[in-house]
């Protein structure tokens, strides 16, 4: 639930709530990405492991806490393992593609649940892709309402949302099967 930013709300922040008084709120920002890059670039140093494109991939995954990591342990891993002295741009892409796919079932469960609420899809890939969708303003507002209340998406301005998730953002720009990435990544 800790992604689901408003069932958490109501359940622990409503004095009304049986669960008020047991709690704390804690709110996890994204990471700094500077900071994550500079120990990141250590521990890799220390390993005798290069990475020269590391800052856009950690710009790219914006700090999020539990993507960055798994991305960052596998890379780490992968040079290990495979006794990588220099991590190339392809590296950093086939790692973050299995990572989008290691995290396949839950995207497909979020999905599932979205499709609970009519034009949902629709709403999502067009936050994604930041087109304009043709749905009256009231249906366009409910919709919005619920992918808020789920924790999918956020409100940054009047009328203008952000999908929350990364990979789920990454899911919806795509025009066909292929994952494709910002160039400075490839």
């Amino acid at each position: 639930l800790g992604s689901m930013e408003t069932i958490m709300t109501r359940i622990f922040e409503q004095k009304s709530s049986p669960f008020f008084p047991f709690v704390t709120i804690v709110s996890l920002p994204p990471l700094d990405i500077n900071e994550l890059y500079e120990y990141s670039i250590l521990q890799f140093k220390n390993k005798g492991i290069k990475c020269a494109s590391l800052m856009y991939l950690l710009e790219y995954l914006q700090g999020h806490p539990d993507y960055s990591l798994q991305v960052l342990q596998q890379l780490y891993f992968k040079a290990i393992s495979n006794n990588i002295s220099e991590l190339s741009n392809k590296d950093l892409y086939d790692t973050l593609i299995d990572v989008i796919l290691n995290n396949k079932a839950y995207l497909d469960e979020v999905l599932s649940k979205a499709k609970l609420k009519k034009h949902s899809l629709n709403v999502l890939y067009s936050i994604a892709n930041k087109e304009k969708i043709d749905l009256d303003s009231k249906t366009l507002y409910n919709v919005r309402s619920s992918l808020e209340d789920r924790g999918l998406v956020k409100k940054i301005g009047q009328g203008k949302y952000i999908i929350n998730n990364i990979f789920l953002d990454i899911y919806f720009q795509q025009k066909e099967e292929k994952i494709t990435l910002p160039n400075y990544i490839l």
